[in-house]
């Protein structure tokens, strides 16, 4: 072994960082936080709401934020639920003004604050295995040179996001909601006219349009959709991303109205970046590991809480670790109850926000989000021919299976928990809803191929 360490961080974003900036607290702890990207790129989600400035604080980091001259953010505008431009104001809220990130300058600040006080950064480096070991982990990294090195960690946080596999250690599993991508492209101006530094919102039949200053000089505008209707759309493709753009009555008449130059001297093809909701599940707790930011769970752009939320769960991951390391292994169960509940109540809102939205209420991707379980959980499934063999809700073998066991008479909630208990990566409101489907219980429901 090269080294060993009490506290490995995968992951160099801001729930990363977040965590080394904690741990920095506690000089008598030896930190490593890898990041396999050798620099920060420009990510969908580039403003922090308001609030998020206690936690700047909490991380000593607020005078170097400040430094960066981020832009003040008022608010939002957004065409939801009507044809028309709606506000909602920062300034009349208790936290005051939010704020237009540049995210990789916002990143990198975070992580070489905390390289700054003593914590050591590898990056272009990536973990490559993780072995249980008699005092915590075996490691193998690899750095992008493919040369190779093991270390040593009692702990480990999974800031990694929400593709990461690490935290995914024995029964604990990772649910996803839905499909969500982005499809994003950064846009220069050409001209001297000021963007509102707003962030600006559009529903659409397909999903919804986001659009925010960035800098001075540049706009970010987001396609959000699920990645079924991009694949069926062709949104990833420059031509059909500018078309669909062109179509859009409010973010047109911004990239117009702001001397934008999308068209056509500045096509090319959108990053795709996933968006989709998700949450760890069936934790392990007596694994010294914990998952921090998107990797413990996700949430839709829409809420605008990404940023605050990854911040904060690396500043509680962190102070997980350094209590482990130093006996008290009680903190990571009270956590991971504690990511758990805001996640319930984040899922309880995002179902509200949409709902808001009616002009679309048929379309694929608003009855996923809008749907609402209104069956008897005592119905007895079985009794009637289903009405459909596919779902909006549930992949395809899921419905087969589901068919399958529908055939002999059972209560509603029964037929739902066993396959929760078959296929826990299926959020068991989403059977449910599936149920509900081919049965053709629910008045909002129509047949339509799954997204999956």
């Amino acid at each position: 072994m090269d080294a060993a360490y009490d506290v490995l961080i995968i992951g160099g974003g801001p729930a990363g960082a977040a965590a080394a900036l904690t741990l920095a607290k506690r000089p008598e702890l030896r930190v490593l936080l890898v990041d396999k990207a050798r620099c920060r790129q420009s990510i969908v989600g580039e403003s922090l709401s308001p609030g998020a400035g206690s936690l700047l604080k909490y991380l000593d980091v607020w005078q170097e934020f400040e430094a960066q001259f981020p832009l003040t953010q008022w608010g939002n505008l957004a065409s939801w639920g009507s044809d028309e431009m709606q506000s909602m104001d920062f300034m009349n809220t208790v936290h005051g003004s939010g704020w237009s990130l540049a995210r990789d300058r916002f990143d990198s600040m975070l992580v070489e604050q905390a390289k700054d006080r003593g914590i050591e950064i590898e990056f272009g480096t990536q973990v490559s295995r993780l072995d249980t070991s008699s005092n915590g982990w075996d490691v193998a990294l690899k750095s992008l040179d493919s040369s190779q090195r093991q270390v040593k960690a009692r702990f480990v946080i999974d800031a990694a996001g929400r593709n990461s596999r690490w935290s995914l250690k024995g029964r604990s599993l990772r649910q996803r909601h839905d499909n969500l991508i982005g499809l994003a492209t950064w846009l220069p101006k050409n001209g001297e006219r000021s963007v509102p530094n707003m962030t600006h919102v559009e529903a659409c039949s397909y999903g919804w349009w986001y659009a925010a200053p960035v800098s001075e000089n540049r706009v970010v505008v987001a396609l959000m959709t699920d990645s079924g209707i991009a694949r069926s759309s062709g949104f990833s493709s420059a031509e059909n991303w500018f078309h669909a753009l062109s179509e859009t009555q409010h973010i047109r008449s911004i990239c117009d109205e702001n001397c934008l130059v999308p068209f056509p001297e500045y096509r090319r093809e959108p990053k795709v970046l996933p968006a989709f909701s998700s949450v760890q599940v069936d934790h392990e707790p007596d694994l010294p590991i914990v998952a921090a930011g998107d990797a413990a769970a996700s949430h839709d752009p829409l809420s605008s809480s990404g940023i605050p939320m990854s911040i904060a769960t690396g500043i509680q991951s962190a102070r997980v670790a350094a209590a482990w390391v130093l006996g008290n292994q009680n903190h990571k169960v009270t956590y991971q109850a504690d990511i758990a509940a805001d996640f319930s109540n984040y899922l309880k809102s995002h179902w509200q926000i949409y709902r808001l939205e009616n002009r679309f209420a048929n379309e694929p991707f608003w009855r996923y989000r809008q749907a609402y379980l209104e069956m008897d959980p005592n119905h007895i499934v079985g009794n009637e021919t289903p009405c459909t063999d596919s779902s909006l809700f549930v992949p395809a073998p899921l419905v087969r299976k589901m068919l399958v066991a529908s055939r002999t008479p059972v209560p509603a909630h029964q037929l739902v928990r066993k396959l929760a208990n078959e296929h826990r990566e299926v959020p068991e409101e989403r059977i449910a809803l599936a149920v509900q489907e081919l049965r053709g219980a629910s008045r909002v429901l129509k047949r339509e191929p799954a997204l999956t």
